[in-house]
Formats: C-alpha cells, sequence, structure tokens
C-alpha cells in the first residue's frame, strides 16, 4: 500500500500537470478554453485585492519607516538636547563660582583698603592727635608775635 503522503504527491503533481498543461493550451490558442467568464471575473476580484494588498502594504511600510525615521530623529535631538543642557549646567555652576568668588575678593579688597593706612591718612591721624587746645594754640600764637620762638 501506498502511504498518504505517496498519494498527496501523486494527486498534486497531476493536478499541476494538468493545469500547466491548459495554461499551454491557452496560450498558444489565445483565449480560455474551459470557464471563460467565471475565470475572467475571478482575475478582476483577484488582481483589485492583489492590488489593495500591495497598496496597503506599501503604505504601511511607508509609515513604518517614516516613524522609524521620525523617532530616529527626536531619539537624536533629545540625546543632543540633554549633552547641551548638561553642558550649559557645567558652566553656568563654574560662572557662579566665579561670580562668588570675584565678589568675595572685591569684599576682601575694600576691607584691605579701609584697613590700611597710607602716610597721608597717617599724617590726618598725627594732625588730630598733636592738635592744640584753644588756649595753647594763643599762647603759641603770642610767643611768635613776640618773637620768642
Amino acid at each position: 500500500m501506498l502511504s498518504s503522503a505517496a498519494i498527496f504527491l501523486i494527486t498534486t503533481s497531476g493536478a499541476f500537470i494538468l493545469w500547466f498543461g491548459l495554461v499551454a493550451i491557452e496560450q498558444s490558442r489565445g483565449r480560455r478554453v474551459i470557464l471563460g467568464s467565471i475565470r475572467r471575473g475571478l482575475d478582476t476580484v483577484l488582481s483589485t485585492a492583489a492590488s489593495r494588498v500591495r497598496r496597503a502594504y506599501d503604505d504601511f511600510v511607508k509609515f513604518v519607516v517614516q516613524l522609524g525615521w521620525y523617532y530616529g530623529v527626536h531619539s537624536l535631538l533629545r540625546a543632543l538636547l540633554r549633552i547641551l543642557i548638561a553642558t550649559y549646567e557645567y558652566f553656568e555652576s563654574h560662572f557662579e563660582q566665579n561670580r562668588k568668588r570675584a565678589k568675595e575678593l572685591r569684599a576682601e579688597h575694600r576691607k584691605r583698603l579701609e584697613k590700611q593706612t597710607t602716610h597721608l591718612t597717617q599724617m590726618a591721624d598725627h594732625k588730630v592727635e598733636t592738635k592744640l587746645t584753644p588756649a595753647q594754640e594763643r599762647k603759641v600764637r603770642k610767643d611768635h608775635l613776640d618773637g620768642r620762638v
């Protein structure tokens, strides 16, 4: 006995050979031999369905590629933005530190200037310290006028 696989192979091979022969005869005659109007209608339906499937497939592929492109560009721009933000924050923190340090240095410089005494300030301080009283001033003036000094 033949196995079911062998029977299936023989049946499908025979059907293919018959179909191939029918197509060869129809091509040589230039028209359909068996069930021409039904096969023509079936061809129209199948052709329409195939074109719709092809159009849907093309639209889907175009949509997926376009969407993938947009997501890729979006991800790249997001990464660039994060890098820019990190760089900005890095420099901004250094600018803030430098600004605080400059402010501290200016305050320290002002304090140093306040503490620093020049020759002129020493002379002014000495003048205030050694200022004569009005009575002493009158006496010194009288001595100068009398020629004692």
